[in-house]
């Protein structure tokens, strides 16, 4: 995962994109995620839905086969 630019007022090129960082918009949520998962998942899946670095726990969670505790954040 990356970042996926500058902060708040800064000039940025979003290339057409509806919003800047921090926005709910395709201008705000434009960072690649790539992972590998052999046996879990198959080759050359696109994911064509908006996540957010949260979302990611208790996916992660379940692919390692763990509970998350009570009381953490989800």
């Amino acid at each position: 995962m990356t970042d996926n630019g500058s902060a708040a007022g800064s000039p940025i090129h979003n290339a057409g994109m509806k919003g800047g960082k921090g926005s709910m918009n395709e201008g705000g949520s434009r960072v690649p995620l790539f992972m590998r998962l052999p046996g879990i998942m198959k080759p050359g899946v696109e994911i064509d839905r908006m996540t957010r670095h949260f979302d990611l726990f208790p996916t992660l969670a379940e692919i390692a086969g763990t509970k998350i505790p009570a009381g953490e954040h989800r």
